[in-house]
């Protein structure tokens, strides 16, 4: 009887556990479109309307992780912006990866509800889904390497899209990069790092000491002085080195 009874709890944790990695994989593929998007969860949700508390419980995953009407609504705020997905990608991981529409010139396309059509010469729209494809390969290629990375560092890291030219030459607008984070980042200073600022900003910059012990100077490369932006006394949640960086190229 005794030994029945281990048998059960064995099953019922086998099963608990193929459920809860169920849930982290979807947690990470929707992690990957937020990624796609450059949003915070924040501005994500509040831009579409969904729950930010409900958005939480997806990524964390809790409570059962994202269920199919929340992938639903992910689905079609992604497509407003211009990720094109399905639904039984996100729960299941079937079907095609994720597409990125916007990489076109917004001027001469037009998104309906479904559907993407472009406008203009046919040489031109042979053009354009020439560099859309490969720029969706390239982008395919760059999802699937930070997932390799994060996953090394047991997803203790941070990553973002370069959005501004502030440290050019070395980084420009559109690289993707990651670092290992840390939250005593006192061996960092005098390294680029992304920054994650008190107000959960992520900012690609030059980590300084400042005069108080509790904030850093962030620095461009413009200058090597606190940039422009008044980012001079900083409190920072925490930093990582740049050790991951890729950039999309479709030119050759």
């Amino acid at each position: 009887m005794s030994s029945i009874n281990i048998d059960q709890t064995n099953v019922n944790t086998e099963s608990l556990n193929k459920s809860s990695s169920k849930y982290q994989e979807r947690a990470k593929r929707l992690s990957l479109l937020l990624d796609m998007t450059g949003l915070y969860r924040k501005d994500f949700a509040k831009k579409h309307s969904i729950a930010l508390s409900n958005f939480q419980n997806w990524v964390g995953p809790r409570y059962g992780g994202l269920t199919e009407k929340g992938a639903a609504k992910v689905v079609s705020a992604c497509l407003k912006e211009g990720i094109e997905v399905s639904v039984e990608w996100l729960m299941y991981g079937l079907g095609v990866p994720p597409v990125i529409l916007r990489a076109l010139d917004q001027q001469n396309t037009q998104v309906g509800d479904q559907n993407l059509r472009y406008l203009g010469t046919q040489d031109s729209v042979a053009e354009q889904n020439l560099n859309c494809s490969l720029h969706n390969i390239e982008l395919a290629k760059i999802g699937r390497e930070l997932e390799l990375f994060k996953g090394h560092y047991g997803y203790n890291v941070l990553t973002m899209v370069v959005d501004d030219n502030t440290m050019e030459p070395y980084y420009k607008v559109g690289d993707y990069v990651a670092g290992k984070r840390y939250t005593d980042f006192a061996h960092l200073f005098g390294s680029i790092c992304i920054v994650e600022t008190s107000d959960n900003k992520l900012l690609l910059r030059t980590l300084k000491a400042a005069d108080n012990s509790d904030s850093c100077y962030l620095t461009s490369t413009e200058n090597n002085t606190p940039d422009n932006s008044g980012h001079h006394n900083v409190k920072i949640i925490s930093a990582a080195p740049i050790m991951w960086l890729r950039r999309i190229d479709i030119t050759n």
